[in-house]
């Protein structure tokens, strides 16, 4: 029966493949060809077709809005809410690396999507302090924090994301070995006379 597992390891691991075929991927990628792939390359996964020709576009799209800005955009300017604009964004950091902070203390697989925002948050500030930075001690300061502090952050969180991603693919990978492990060719010893 579909939807439940069964003492036999062959038809435990035919419905859990089933399951997973049949997941709610299969409503935006349309068809089942990338399956083969990600089952033979386990650093790819399947992602929905019209993903990389949409983010083409948004790339796209980018190109002419940065020329535009480059030109258009005076050197400099004096914003009211300079304080507010670097509160702000430093209480997001706060709150990303405290994501980090509780989701690997629970052991959570999203642990990678966390450290992830925060190695983004961390390098994305440390080019605003730089390039925000008055020339002298202040843009010294800027690059030494950068150097020092910010980017190897950024970089410990990039690491964390991709250590918990193999991780959870080992684990996968483990459990569903165990669910259907592989068929030996040697017979057992009870069958052997």
């Amino acid at each position: 029966m579909r939807g439940s597992l069964s003492d036999d390891p062959s038809e435990t691991s035919a419905a859990v493949g089933a399951l997973v075929r049949d997941s709610q991927w299969d409503a935006f990628r349309g068809t089942r060809e990338n399956e083969a792939v990600s089952a033979e390359d386990p650093d790819r996964i399947d992602l929905p077709r019209w993903t990389a020709p949409v983010f083409s576009l948004f790339l796209a799209a980018l190109v002419p809005w940065i020329i535009w800005l480059g030109v258009s955009l005076p050197s400099s300017h004096t914003d009211h809410f300079y304080d507010v604009t670097w509160v702000g964004f430093d209480v997001g950091l706060f709150l990303a690396l405290a994501s980090v902070v509780w989701l690997a203390h629970q052991r959570s697989t999203y642990v990678e999507i966390a450290a992830s925002i925060a190695g983004t948050m961390l390098v994305v500030d440390a080019w605003f302090d730089i390039t925000t930075s008055t020339p002298g001690w202040d843009r010294w300061e800027a690059i030494g924090a950068a150097v020092f502090v910010e980017l190897p952050i950024a970089a410990l969180c990039w690491w964390l994301s991709r250590n918990a991603e193999a991780v959870r693919r080992r684990r996968a990978a483990s459990m569903l070995s165990r669910i259907s492990p592989p068929r030996s060719t040697i017979p057992p010893a009870s069958r052997r006379r």
